[in-house]
């Protein structure tokens, strides 16, 4: 499995590794978006840190985006962090965030290269 949900006391840490294709982080939103657990924590991160490459492009990030809009009704007020210093996904996990947060004002998501960052972001 490319991808470890790891449930911590007031978040969702997903780790991801090996090859990153779209369907992985459909998946293991899909996983998360059916926990009871998702209803009240307070972040997810998303470490995509340890991934040898990545094959996702616009049009993934869109069927992603649409996805996070479906579903930000269950938690509206989680943070989810992103955080990879990839420079190919950058680009994309930025659009991804300023189109989400073009439909959804209230959205919370923001990228990160270093995951301390992430954290402290999540914590405050």
């Amino acid at each position: 499995m490319p991808y470890k949900l790891e449930w911590e006391d007031k978040g969702l840490l997903i780790r991801f590794s090996g090859s990153l294709i779209s369907t992985d982080i459909v998946k293991s939103n899909s996983e998360f978006i059916g926990n009871q657990k998702t209803e009240n924590i307070q972040y997810i991160i998303s470490d995509l840190t340890n991934i040898k490459n990545a094959n996702i492009n616009k049009s993934d990030f869109k069927v992603l985006k649409d996805f996070a809009v479906r579903n930000h009704p269950i938690n509206p007020k989680v943070k989810v962090a992103i955080v990879t210093s990839q420079y190919d996904l950058i680009n994309l996990i930025e659009e991804f965030i300023s189109n989400t947060n073009t439909i959804i004002q209230q959205t919370k998501h923001k990228h990160f290269i270093h995951i301390d960052d992430a954290r402290e972001w999540v914590s405050s």
